[in-house]
């Protein structure tokens, strides 16, 4: 009998497949030219989301944009007047997490829920924003305090709001010609909370994910939900009956039944599907109870001490379980 060695095994790894084309500027102004050049080369930093999808298909790996050079991207600045924060793209989760900075409550509650430490040291905040998932964690907060985005090309820089760049899943307003430069967002002058569900305490993609942004000073509330729609959105319904019942004073303790109405109307204004996640009801029924504890820990925080302590996020487990 002739013993036939075994067939070699096919690598269809990623790694095994060749790039169409691969272009690594080592400055932004080589970026955005490399950018205007090749507009079919897909934007690539952290590569955590782009990469697993690589992984999972069968078709040849695309050109590809690798911006993890440019290092002069990767900065964090707020305005002299202590208002405003900017986050540059090449910022990452890690870095978020690590910065002496004033970041908005919210968004550091968020970057602690994304993924693991490993992933976190790669993913930029930029990015998170690109994949323009519907259960993307970073851009709940950005779309509760109105983050705005810079896209960059060779011809200028435009602003767009986060609302307005996010199109649909995984699909935005990005110009075939651009790149995100920067996040712009206000600094927190309030309570500001965000709480996730998911089916682990880490690496879970979000089931609900909901921000609370409370500006006293400018009598604003914004509740936004993600996972619940094909974009993340915000509550309409709630933030209007909130703003016209809410204590922004503090002087007040937290009325449950108020809490109790403007969690049901976020629920209402929730359009969630069914999934292999879980069901539109369970979604559904989520909202409500995590816009009822973000809420009733909003109004505790207005409560006890709306001046020095209401920023503080410290305490805060943003996994709600």
């Amino acid at each position: 009998m002739i013993h036939q060695p075994p067939a070699a095994a096919v690598d269809t790894s990623v790694a095994a497949r060749p790039v169409a084309a691969y272009h690594r500027p080592r400055s932004w102004e080589e970026a955005l030219v490399l950018r205007s050049r090749h507009p079919e080369a897909l934007p690539i930093a952290g590569g955590t989301d782009l990469m697993v999808g690589f992984n999972f298909s069968d078709s040849p790996t695309p050109a590809l944009l690798d911006l993890s050079a440019v290092g002069d991207r990767r900065t964090i600045t707020v305005t002299p007047d202590l208002t405003e924060i900017t986050v540059g793209c090449g910022v990452t989760f890690t870095d978020l997490l690590s910065t002496r900075q004033t970041i908005p409550p919210a968004l550091r509650q968020a970057a602690r829920t994304v993924a693991a430490p490993q992933i976190r040291n790669r993913a930029t905040l930029a990015g998170n924003v690109a994949t323009a998932s519907p259960a993307g964690d970073s851009l709940v907060p950005l779309v509760a305090f109105g983050a705005k985005i810079a896209l960059e090309s060779i011809s200028g820089t435009r602003m767009l709001g986060v609302s307005d760049f996010l199109l649909g899943p995984k699909r935005t307003a990005l110009r075939p010609d651009e790149l995100i430069s920067a996040i712009t967002m206000p600094v927190a002058d309030g309570p500001q909370l965000f709480a996730k569900l998911g089916k682990r305490n880490a690496m879970a993609i979000s089931l609900a994910g909901i921000a609370i942004d409370i500006r006293p000073s400018a009598r604003t509330v914004a509740v936004a939900l993600g996972a619940v729609g094909p974009t993340v959105t915000r509550s309409h319904a709630a933030e209007a009956f909130l703003v016209g019942a809410l204590d922004f004073s503090g002087g007040c303790a937290p009325d449950l039944e108020l809490i109790a109405e403007a969690s049901r109307l976020a629920a209402d204004d929730a359009a969630p599907i069914d999934d292999h996640r879980g069901t539109a009801a369970h979604r559904r029924h989520s909202v409500e109870v995590i816009v009822r504890r973000l809420l009733t820990r909003a109004c505790t925080q207005l409560h006890s001490d709306s001046n020095s302590n209401s920023n503080s996020d410290q305490d805060h487990d943003p996994r709600s379980n």
